[in-house]
């Protein structure tokens, strides 16, 4: 009888024994979780008091990130004086800034004053870290021997530049202070960028390009040359940019806007060389003998 009692009180120990190793919680451990979780939800309504109390203040603060964040993403293009578009500012003088991109806290761009007389330009090109919505760059030259630093603050509407010189040259000229406003484009323009978009498009899918890719080149006209017929094929919006990518490769700034407004949205475009600067000997062997193929077909 003390046996089969012994071996009772065994067996109930070491049910009792597993039961705890199974995952059962002691007393003392149920009162320390309890204090744990009492703790986290009083910091959680602290926190949520404190929204509460200061309702107004954080609401304020997401709108002006959002409302900062939209016009920043809105901020890449042109920005003129009185709304004026960029040939009529170098035909008749004045300043304007093109933005290339503003990305990871980035704006890159350039901006230029022309005197209205001479039609002399001045010019910059700057990649600075965006502080807020303002960003300060510094230049050596302004292709007049001036130096200093040119302050860009973004606004909605507008952006006011600021030039301030702390090397001034003998020169005539220099960059210019200005209040500038989004150019305007027209509804025809924006038609025309649209039928160039598709025809791109529909040339990447009929070469079996399915991914939305802005970082790639279109044709691959620096690592083979072009078949006459390969290139005939092409429609004539198609050859148009065939020709014009090899120039936008070496960041050949195009005074028609058409082509600006299209490469801009690679990544890969970098304007920065004007056509009085540009030299054909910058172009690869592939490049060249690719240009003399496809104007030899357009100019038939």
């Amino acid at each position: 009888m003390k046996i089969i009692i012994s071996i009772t009180f065994f067996l109930l120990y070491s049910l009792a024994g597993c039961s705890n190793m199974k995952g059962e919680v002691s007393s003392n451990e149920m009162t320390e979780w309890r204090v744990i979780d009492e703790e986290g939800i009083k910091d959680e309504r602290k926190i949520e008091e404190d929204i509460i109390d200061n309702k107004e203040e954080y609401e304020d603060i997401i709108l002006d990130e959002l409302q900062q964040g939209i016009y920043m993403n809105q901020a890449a293009g042109i920005w003129t004086e009185k709304g004026k578009t960029k040939e009529e500012t170098l035909e008749t003088g004045g300043n304007f800034l093109e933005i290339y991109e503003v990305k990871d806290k980035k704006i890159s761009g350039e901006y230029w004053s022309v005197q209205s007389i001479s039609q002399r330009l001045a010019y910059i090109f700057f990649e600075e870290p965006l502080a807020e919505n303002k960003i300060s760059a510094s230049f050596s030259d302004d292709g007049f021997g001036n130096g200093g630093v040119i302050e860009i603050e973004i606004r909605e509407d507008v952006i006011d530049i600021i030039v301030i010189y702390s090397n001034k040259s003998t020169a005539d000229w220099t960059l210019q202070n200005s209040r500038l406003m989004k150019e305007k484009e027209s509804d025809d323009d924006i038609e025309e960028i649209a039928i160039y978009v598709r025809e791109i498009n529909e040339y990447k899918e009929k070469m079996g390009w399915t991914d939305v890719d802005f970082d790639s080149f279109i044709f691959e006209t620096e690592n083979r040359v072009f078949e006459t017929e390969e290139i005939e094929l092409l429609t004539e919006i198609q050859q148009d940019i065939f020709r014009n990518e090899i120039y936008a490769r070496h960041g050949y700034i195009f005074t028609n806007q058409l082509y600006t407004k299209f490469f801009e949205q690679y990544y890969w475009y970098q304007p920065s060389i004007t056509k009085e600067d540009f030299s054909y000997d910058a172009l690869s062997q592939n490049e060249k003998e690719n240009l003399e193929r496809v104007l030899m077909i357009t100019r038939e």
